[in-house]
């Protein structure tokens, strides 16, 4: 396909809770961006689905808008990709009619079988296996048993299982496909790129293998947009669609993560840390976990922290309606005082040190009852102190699990994203902290970029993913100081010891939490 001045690329990322439809012209630059909500239903404790409709809906609203800025501009879309949640399981029925509520990766009615499991050390065989940590809502492989014991009926009724981004492909052009990076997710034999039937037997499911789609890689394309789907969005009929991927893989790719050793952290609600890999890590008993990458020959190990912006989120909600009223009575920006308030206290906070597991942690370690700790704090501690005990409580779990994917990969470059990464003195603390050199991308919508960059190598706009991400810019990077190197390298030891400390009593805790209840 030849590229005029004019196209566009449209990403969509289909998000747990939010759907975003952005528009990019060929440099990478976001024209315009449409999202629309969508909420989770929990029938059951434990629980957690969606309407596939209304996920259909709200994609196809946000595509009409994209649509119409395309319009508005003089220009047309020339080829669509989608990134999307990961995990989970969204059955259709030989019509296209979704079965029943598809089942995200934050469901967990498949936890009910891990004790057994992992008596039979089948959990343990299940993570050497396909070097992907095991959890209830990874995908059909443990959510086919749950129904198979409990509703075999709505397995017998289905056609195909998707993955989030692919039912709404499946809306888009009428074709049933996924990608490699989402089912690499706990499905394949570790460095394969194909369904493994033995992982299947091990669940006792192989007899439901025939519900699972074709595998498309994320580059190609899959299919056009059909006369249906064109009438409900207002795109044209014919637009190709490229495969896309999981939305971790894709933001990757959306931030210029492409090469062996670039190395994407993500300081968003929870801290993502991924590193490029040109081969599939062989550790068995390894601590992190890995997929296939949506670039060619490529995969993505990650260690994927439980909290990261979240932590400030709370003690802002709890400690900070002072800084509040002071800028809604000045006119200041807010986080411009709280980031001023982190620069004037020295490295190390004054001596507090905080553990960032407000919500447990599961990277670079599994301890759900691990708590939030602050170590201490004296009388002459002060709010500036515990603000950058976060920023800096967050940069050692950054560090830590840094130190986990380097026993796959060193780590070369890294891209800090998210809303961390918007404070140029959180940034530094973590430059600073784990003596990385940080480079922070211009724009934001990775995930959705990352699609469109897909999107865009399917139709020959571009030769390959490095022309793609060759068009990305910077908008500032940091360099580590190496005094403050120093003095971290104490404070971490600390940390670290901490988490030892803490670790039997975060379990004593929460039976004494739990017998309250």
């Amino acid at each position: 396909m030849t590229a005029k001045q004019k196209d566009f690329l449209l990403g969509i990322d289909v998000g747990t809770t939010l759907i975003k439809s952005a528009l990019f012209d060929l440099d990478g630059h976001m024209v315009a961006l449409s999202s629309a909500g969508v909420g989770l239903e929990h029938p059951s404790p434990g629980w957690a689905e969606q309407d596939m409709d209304a996920v259909w809906r709200a994609t196809s609203q946000t595509i009409r808008e994209a649509v119409q800025a395309a319009d508005q501009s003089g220009g047309k879309i020339a080829a669509i990709s989608t990134s999307g949640q990961g995990g989970g399981m969204w059955l259709i029925d030989r019509d296209g009619r979704p079965v029943r509520k598809g089942i995200t990766w934050l469901d967990g009615r498949a936890g009910e079988f891990f004790p057994d499991w992992e008596k039979a050390g089948i959990i343990e065989e299940l993570d050497e296996s396909t070097g992907y940590h095991t959890f209830p809502g990874v995908g059909p492989l443990l959510i086919f048993h749950w129904f198979k014991k409990h509703d075999p009926n709505i397995l017998s009724k289905a056609y195909k299982t998707l993955w989030a981004k692919d039912w709404v492909k499946f809306k888009l052009t009428g074709v049933v496909a996924t990608d490699e990076s989402d089912p690499s997710n706990g499905h394949f034999l570790r460095g394969e790129r194909q369904f493994s039937e033995p992982l299947f037997e091990m669940l006792e499911v192989k007899e439901y293998m025939h519900l699972l789609p074709p595998i498309v890689p994320s580059w190609q394309v899959m299919g056009k947009v059909n006369a249906e789907a064109a009438a409900e969005t207002g795109l044209q009929t014919g637009v190709p669609v490229a495969s896309g991927a999981w939305d971790v893989s894709s933001t990757g790719l959306g931030a210029g993560c492409i090469r062996e050793g670039q190395t994407l952290s993500i300081l968003g609600t929870a801290g993502i840390h991924l590193s490029v890999s040109a081969a599939a890590p062989q550790e068995k008993k390894a601590p992190y976990s890995a997929c296939v990458h949506c670039v060619p020959g490529h995969w993505v190990v990650n260690s994927m922290a439980m909290t990261a912006t979240s932590n400030l989120d709370w003690f802002i909600r709890e400690s900070c309606q002072a800084d509040k009223d002071d800028a809604e009575r000045t006119g200041k920006n807010f986080f411009e005082i709280i980031n001023a308030r982190v620069a004037a206290s020295p490295v190390g906070a004054g001596g507090v040190i905080f553990l960032p597991f407000l919500q447990g942690e599961r990277a670079p370690f599994v301890k759900p009852n691990a708590r939030g700790v602050f170590f201490g704090i004296s009388d002459a501690t002060t709010r500036g102190d515990l603000l950058r005990s976060i920023y800096e409580g967050v940069a050692f779990s950054a560090r830590h699990n840094y130190e986990v994917i380097e026993r796959a990969i060193p780590i070369r470059e890294v891209v800090l994203s998210g809303g961390g990464s918007k404070s140029a003195v959180w940034s530094q603390i973590v430059s600073d902290c784990t003596n990385k050199p940080m480079t922070i991308p211009a724009g934001e919508e990775f995930g959705a970029l990352g699609a469109a960059l897909n999107a865009g190598v399917a139709v020959g706009i571009y030769k390959d993913h490095r022309e793609a991400a060759s068009h990305l810019s910077i908008a500032r990077r940091h360099q580590p100081d190496t005094q403050n190197h120093a003095l971290y390298q104490g404070y971490y030891e600390i940390y670290r010891q901490l988490i030892k400390n803490n670790w039997e009593t975060w379990e004593k805790l929460a039976e004494i939490r739990n017998r309250r209840r």
